[in-house]
C-alpha cells in the first residue's frame, strides 16, 4: 500500500470572496497533525483573507494532537487578525473541545453553509 499516493488526512481549500474553505477529513492524529498545521498557516498567508472556515465534518478522528493542531490555528489566525470559523464539528469533537476547555475559543457553526452565509456575525452554537 502505497501512503503517498492516498494521504490519511486530505485536505482542500476554496476560495471565495475574502474567505477562504479548507475541508478536512481522514484522522487527525499525530502524524497528520503537523500537516494540518502546515497547511492552515498556509492559508493564513493568503492575500486578504479576511476569514478562515475550517469544516471537519469528514475528520473520522481525532487525538491530543489533532486538538493542539485547532488550537494552534486558533492562535494563529488570531494573530493574523483573520477570523476563523469551525463547521462539522460533530458531538465528539464538541465534547472534547468542552473537557480540554477550548470550545469557547472557536466561533463553530452549525453548517458551511451558514458560515458562508453569515462569516461576520456572532456564533450560532
Amino acid at each position: 500500500m502505497d501512503d503517498a499516493a492516498e494521504p490519511r488526512f486530505p485536505l482542500t481549500a476554496a476560495t471565495r470572496a475574502g474567505t477562504l474553505v479548507m475541508h478536512a477529513g481522514g484522522a487527525l492524529d499525530f502524524e497528520q497533525a503537523p500537516r494540518f498545521q502546515r497547511e492552515v498557516e498556509a492559508a493564513l498567508a493568503t492575500p486578504r483573507l479576511s476569514t478562515l472556515i475550517i469544516e471537519v465534518s469528514q475528520v473520522s478522528f481525532w487525538d491530543s494532537s489533532g486538538l493542539s493542531g485547532l488550537l494552534v490555528a486558533f492562535q494563529q489566525a488570531r494573530t493574523a487578525g483573520i477570523h476563523l470559523i469551525l463547521t462539522g464539528v460533530d458531538a465528539n469533537l464538541r465534547r472534547r473541545l468542552t473537557i480540554t476547555g477550548l470550545v469557547h475559543l472557536f466561533d463553530i457553526r452549525p453548517t458551511l453553509a451558514h458560515a458562508l452565509r453569515h462569516p461576520d456575525s456572532s456564533p450560532t452554537a
